[in-house]
């Protein structure tokens, strides 16, 4: 999905990434193919708005 939302000109963001659940995901081999991963919300929405 993030592949062709790539394709789309779209940046993917994902949010609401706790430490715990960061190694958890790392431990079961999961990969996540996003641009940007940040904690919460409010720290994307504020790099968003950085970046422009």
């Amino acid at each position: 999905m993030n592949q062709s939302l790539k394709l789309l000109g779209i940046k993917t963001v994902l949010t609401g990434i706790t430490p715990k659940l960061a190694q958890e995901l790392i431990n079961n081999g999961t990969i996540l193919t996003f641009d940007h991963v940040y904690a919460t919300l409010k720290m994307a929405v504020r790099a968003l708005i950085d970046d422009e």
